[in-house]
């Protein structure tokens, strides 16, 4: 019988992420934290703002570091005071299951901006 190259590849791929999953957790480290590099942080107020966007997307798109994403869109929250950063921090909320923190961000988005999408 023979094999399916990607079925086999896609197979190998997942034991190796859960043994580094499984690594970092005897570690003693946050499962998923140690994926991510930091990346410097930036003088331009605007590129620190986008950086701090950039990781919050990786990490919540990724499931692994949700914490780490409620983080980094607080602090682009703080910088920008902006609607949709308020709404970045709220969909990690709803992500963890948190009925209250997501209200409590989605108000704060419709107070930033009353038309804002999605925030209603």
């Amino acid at each position: 019988m023979k094999k399916n190259r990607s079925a086999v590849s896609i197979g190998f791929a997942a034991s190796m992420l859960f043994a580094a999953i499984s690594q970092a957790a005897d570690n003693g480290n946050k499962a998923g934290a140690s994926f991510f590099q930091e990346n410097p942080k930036q003088d331009a107020p605007a590129l620190e703002l986008q950086r701090l966007r950039n990781e919050g997307v990786a990490k919540y798109e990724s499931g692994l570091a949700l914490d780490e994403a409620l983080q980094e869109f607080r602090r682009a929250f703080e910088m920008s005071g902006q609607a949709a950063d308020a709404f970045n921090v709220a969909l990690v909320h709803f992500k963890k299951n948190d009925v209250a923190g997501t209200r409590k961000w989605l108000s704060q988005a419709l107070q930033k901006d009353a038309n804002f999408p999605n925030a209603h």
